[in-house]
């Protein structure tokens, strides 16, 4: 992290309401997430290589009483350097909500993983 990264909540709900979009849309998929149980953020002046991230919140962060199980960021930096549309950002948000496995746990994955999002929405998201 560098000095001139700032981590900022995404107070206006953009994020969430993107998430809660895609949780309803993809139930079979991610139905068993509550977008409620998710802090999401905005980093903003980052160097940083990812574009989101998704973490489990654990002690000693429980601590800070916010209830939330997760916290997804989104590196705006990034974001605005490859992706130039919100469609673009939703496929951030919903590559990011594909870590919460259902058991609760922070799941790694394969390319072969998104095989359903190449079927939905082919190589060229923009031009569908």
């Amino acid at each position: 992290m560098s000095l001139d990264e700032v981590w900022l909540l995404d107070e206006e709900g953009v994020l969430w309401k993107t998430a809660s979009t895609l949780i309803m849309k993809y139930q079979a998929k991610l139905g068993h997430i509550d977008p409620d149980s998710i802090l999401f953020v905005r980093v903003v002046g980052s160097k940083q290589s990812w574009a989101g991230k998704v973490w489990r919140v654990k002690p000693p962060y429980t601590l800070l009483g916010r209830g939330h199980e997760y916290i997804m960021a989104l590196n705006d930096d990034r974001c605005r350097g490859i992706f130039i549309s919100p469609v673009m950002a939703a496929m951030v948000v919903l590559h990011e909500l594909q870590h919460i496995g259902r058991e609760g746990k922070i799941e790694k994955h394969a390319v072969e993983d998104f095989a359903w999002m190449l079927e939905e929405f082919g190589i060229r998201w923009e031009s569908d």
